[in-house]
């Protein structure tokens, strides 16, 4: 299941939902932990859904936030969905959905040139006489067959049926980007 976040405005309203972790991540890389405390330090929250429709979400519907409520005692915010039309006409869908799906490449390129940046960083250190021992940057040989799997996952990300709902394969911990 995925964790979702809401981002706080300086007013401790919503600014932004949903957040993923992996943003959180990007953005914050020297947090210390994912503990509600941390969270709240650079301005998040854990957020719930209570209600959603059960229907599989499809290229023609979306998930929108039908109201959002805080619970003081958890420290968690409440989000309830409603599932709508995404498209008003089949021409709006065609373009819309060719946006989204350069949005999702262009994201998944980014990602593959920093991991090919990090697998060419790690074989110069290595070159260099450094290894995995003493320069975190060098990749173990142990960790390459998982990280070209993760490659070709997010290669074959454009072959998911939705580009509004994908999952993406989760970074192996042994490379860092």
């Amino acid at each position: 299941m995925t964790q979702l976040f809401v981002k706080l405005s300086s007013t401790n309203t919503v600014e932004k939902y949903p957040v993923y972790i992996e943003e959180i991540n990007s953005l914050h890389p020297d947090l210390p932990g994912l503990d509600d405390e941390n969270l709240r330090s650079v301005g998040y929250e854990r957020a719930i859904v209570v209600s959603a429709s059960s229907t599989d979400e499809t290229i023609n519907l979306k998930y929108e936030v039908d109201n959002m409520e805080r619970s003081e005692e958890y420290g968690v915010w409440y989000i309830n969905l409603n599932l709508v039309p995404r498209f008003s006409s089949e021409e709006e869908k065609k373009v819309e959905v060719e946006k989204k799906w350069k949005e999702v490449r262009s994201y998944r390129d980014a990602i593959l040139m920093k991991a090919d940046n990090a697998l060419t960083r790690s074989a110069e250190l290595e070159a260099l006489g450094f290894t995995s021992e003493t320069n975190s940057f060098v990749i173990k040989d142990s960790s390459y067959n998982g990280i070209f799997k993760w490659k070709h996952q997010l290669r074959e990300i454009t072959n998911s049926p939705n580009p509004w709902n994908i999952i993406w394969p989760a970074k192996p911990e042994d490379i860092t980007l």
